[in-house]
């Protein structure tokens, strides 16, 4: 075998290789919850996302949301347009008793930096996650068909 194949340095080429696939020279650990200093909250954007409304001082889903867990990390998904996750930062209010199903959420956003990401190669910069805060979270009922159509309408712009 090459020597250079079992070095445990990285190369150049190796590193070439991860970014042409579109990795970064740092990523979050999968699964590891941010580190390091506390959550900052984001002040409110003028433009919300398409799937989510400002109420006030807080963002509430338009569309489909589910929680899940990945991991260690919870996660709100919306449906739109395509999946979009979040991470929620813990609050609260426990995520796990929503984790099948829809729910309708109210949630503000925060910024974490993560001192505990992984380097391809040095020197790193620690990594800002925007996550989500949950101040509300309520389940809703809906079929297979329901979840369906409900997720075609805000595809339409029409939630």
């Amino acid at each position: 075998m090459d020597p250079s194949m079992t070095s445990s340095s990285i190369g150049f080429t190796t590193i070439a290789f991860l970014l042409a696939l579109g990795g970064a020279p740092c990523a979050q650990q999968p699964g590891s919850p941010a580190q390091g200093e506390p959550a900052v909250t984001t002040p409110v954007t003028p433009d919300p996302a398409a799937w989510e409304r400002r109420i006030g001082e807080l963002y509430a889903n338009r569309c489909l949301v589910r929680v899940e867990r990945i991991g260690r990390l919870w996660m709100l998904t919306t449906l739109c347009n395509g999946a979009h996750s979040t991470y929620i930062e813990p609050s609260r209010i426990d995520p796990a008793p929503y984790a099948k199903g829809y729910v309708t959420a109210q949630y503000r956003y925060v910024d974490r930096e993560n001192r505990d990401a992984r380097c391809v190669q040095a020197p790193c910069t620690p990594v800002t996650e925007r996550r989500i805060v949950l101040e509300r979270l309520e389940r809703i009922e809906a079929t297979a068909a329901q979840a369906q159509a409900a997720t075609a309408s805000c595809q339409s712009g029409t939630p």
